[in-house]
Order: structure tokens, then sequence, then C-alpha cells
């Protein structure tokens, strides 16, 4: 059994969270690369992915 009293309580230090958030990064950039690129064939750019994104969400 974890005891969850403030004194025991776990937390990341800087390194922990930095890294953390490179990895979150390079995660997202790997994952919207694929569609990226096909909207790139059309003239279409990260901004524009967003958009349809969204538009998309409120025609459902």
């Amino acid at each position: 059994m974890v005891d969850a009293s403030p004194m025991t309580a776990l937390y990341l230090r800087e390194p922990e969270l930095r890294r953390g958030m490179e990895l979150l990064f390079f995660a997202y950039r790997d994952f919207t690369q694929a569609s990226d690129s096909v909207l790139a064939e059309y003239g279409f750019g990260h901004a524009h992915r967003r958009a349809l994104y969204f538009i998309a969400r409120i025609r459902v």
C-alpha cells in the first residue's frame, strides 16, 4: 500500500520534466508527419491540418 501523505509525495525533477516534454514533442512530430506530407501535396500546412480536425469534429 502506498502512503499518500505529503511527506512521501512523488514528484519529477527538472531533468525528468524536460525529457518528458522532449519525448512528447518527438512523438507528436512523428505521429503527424504522415498527414502533413499528404496535406503538403495539396498545398496545405500544419495549421490547415488543425483546422480540418476541428471542422470535422463539428460535423459529427
